[in-house]
């Protein structure tokens, strides 16, 4: 388990502005109830905004993204994945291809194809066993579109945002696991972006300098 609690330079749960995102942590809840409320405080404090990706390395870390008020899935599972570490809870990212129906039909016309490559969750290892989530999408956004937020009970994973409240419309759809990682992959990230989305790079410059997606 010793991967899984180490800090690393996407990681960085030593960072000050991360280990201040912990002060309003109530140390007297069960190791399950402080993950629940920092599951719930990284869902719902960065409201979800995926079209304007910022690429760079200094961009993917937790204290990076402590620091914003807005982010994209993987930003935010990295800081998720960050603070439990921080707590001593094992945490490790999952990353797939998925079909996002929640609203993406801008994203959906920009990126040229309606799957999702690399979408970020994350697994926590509590009660002798990995639960997966993905803290990805804000109460906030799910109540715009009439989608029931993905709720963590601290036993049970909060990944599949399958339906809607009306219709039963299927909104996230796992095409392809790309499995689990004790830290993040940048360049195999990097790698898969670049070859499903060759049309929003610029060649000319180096992944490492890339700010953003160019698609908002």
């Amino acid at each position: 388990m010793e991967e899984y609690l180490r800090e690393t330079y996407f990681i960085d749960f030593n960072d000050k502005a991360v280990q201040g995102f912990l002060v309003d942590l109530d140390k007297s809840l069960s190791i399950t109830g402080q993950c629940v409320f920092l599951y719930n405080k990284v869902r719902d404090g960065f409201k979800y905004y995926p079209y304007r990706m910022d690429v760079r390395k200094p961009a993917m870390k937790a204290s990076y993204q402590v620091n914003q008020v807005t982010g994209y899935c993987t930003q935010k599972a990295i800081l998720l994945t960050a603070l439990y570490r921080a707590i001593n809870v094992p945490a490790r990212l999952q990353f797939f291809i998925v079909r996002n129906h929640l609203g993406t039909g801008k994203l959906e016309t920009a990126l040229k194809t309606d799957k999702i490559v690399f979408h970020a969750g994350l697994q926590v290892f509590l009660n002798q066993k990995w639960i997966k989530l993905s803290p990805a999408f804000d109460l906030a956004l799910c109540t715009k579109l009439k989608v029931a937020p993905l709720n963590f009970n601290g036993k049970n994973d909060a990944i599949f945002q399958e339906f809607n409240s009306s219709d039963n419309k299927t909104y996230m759809e796992y095409v392809h696991d790309y499995g689990d990682f004790s830290d993040f992959p940048y360049e195999f990230a990097m790698r898969e972006l670049t070859k499903y989305y060759p049309h929003v790079f610029d060649e000319a410059i180096p992944i490492e300098e890339r700010i953003v997606f160019k698609y908002w």
